[in-house]
C-alpha cells in the first residue's frame, strides 16, 4: 500500500538523517533540504525562542554560532525506530522519561516553528509575513518529529512528506535546560 511504501520512506530517511547529523555530513543533510522550504532551526537566544529558516547547513557556520553541529554528539543508528509518544526530557533528572532509543511520533502536529515566528513577531518586533507564517503551518501539518538519543548524544528534528519525498524541514537547537 502506498501508507506502507511511505512508512518504509520514513525509517530510511530517520536513519540517513541521524547517520548525517552522526557523521557532521554537510553534504547530506543539503541534499535533505527542500529547496522550497529551507530548514527551520529552532534555538533559544536568551530568554526568547527563535527561528531562522535557511536554504542549506553550514557546518562551518552554525545557528546559533556558539554552538557547533558537533555538540550533539552520535546516536547508535544500528536499532529499531519506535513509533509511539516522544520522550520528555526532565530537567531536574537530566534524562529523557524513556529508555535511549530512536522515537518519531506519526501522530501528533507540531506548530513549533509557526508559533515561534509568531512570537517573534509580537515580542521581538520580527517580520515573518503571513505567507511565510501559512508556509510554516503547512509543513508542519506534514511533519513527524523525531528524538533520537542514547549516552553519546541526542538529535531532535523534523521530517516532512513533500512531493512524495521525505525532507528535513526543522532541527531542533533547543539546550532544554538553558533559562
Amino acid at each position: 500500500s502506498l501508507q506502507a511504501q511511505e512508512n518504509i520512506e520514513l525509517n530510511k530517511a530517520i536513519l540517513k538523517t541521524i547517520t548525517a547529523l552522526n557523521k557532521v555530513d554537510e553534504k547530506v543533510l543539503n541534499e535533505m533540504i527542500s529547496e522550497e522550504y529551507g530548514l527551520a532551526i529552532l534555538f533559544k537566544r536568551g530568554v526568547n525562542d527563535n527561528v531562522l529558516i535557511e536554504k542549506s547547513i553550514s557546518i562551518a557556520h552554525p545557528i546559533p554560532e556558539y554552538l557547533p553541529y558537533s555538540f550533539f554528539g552520535e546516536i547508535n543508528v544500528n536499532q529499531k525506530v519506535k513509533y509511539e509518544n516522544l520522550p520528555t526530557f526532565d530537567c531536574d533528572t537530566e534524562k529523557f522519561t524513556k529508555e535511549n532509543g530512536i522515537y518519531c511520533d506519526a501522530a501528533s502536529n507540531y506548530n513549533d516553528v509557526s508559533q515561534i515566528a509568531l512570537n517573534e513577531n509580537k515580542y521581538l518586533y520580527a517580520s515573518w509575513t503571513e505567507e511565510q507564517i501559512a508556509k510554516m503551518k503547512a509543513v508542519e501539518q506534514k511533519s513527524k518529529k523525531i528524538i533520537a538519543f542514547g549516552p553519546n548524544g541526542t538529535h531532535i528534528f523534523y521530517l516532512t512528506f513533500i512531493h512524495n519525498k521525505w525532507y528535513l524541514t526543522m532541527i531542533d537547537r533547543f539546550e532544554v535546560c538553558s533559562a
